[in-house]
């Protein structure tokens, strides 16, 4: 039996993205709630107001695209 290692994702907030794009916890928010901007976004929860988690890696495919630093 071969063993595959598999990277953990790094899940960030809406608010962490937010500070790391220099963008409103708003804009995050609809961008999320759009579902095209950031690949793989989920909610934390089953509930309607559950925090959206996005993965790192979504977000460093949005810098690289846009130029974001």
């Amino acid at each position: 039996m071969v063993a595959t290692q598999v990277a953990e994702e790094n899940w960030l907030s809406v608010d962490e993205v937010a500070e790391r794009l220099g963008k409103h916890i708003r804009t995050i928010q609809r961008w999320c709630d759009r579902g095209d901007i950031f690949e793989g976004t989920r909610k934390s929860g089953p509930f309607n107001n559950s925090q959206w988690r996005i993965p790192e890696t979504a977000v460093i495919e949005f810098e690289q695209k846009y130029g974001v630093n």
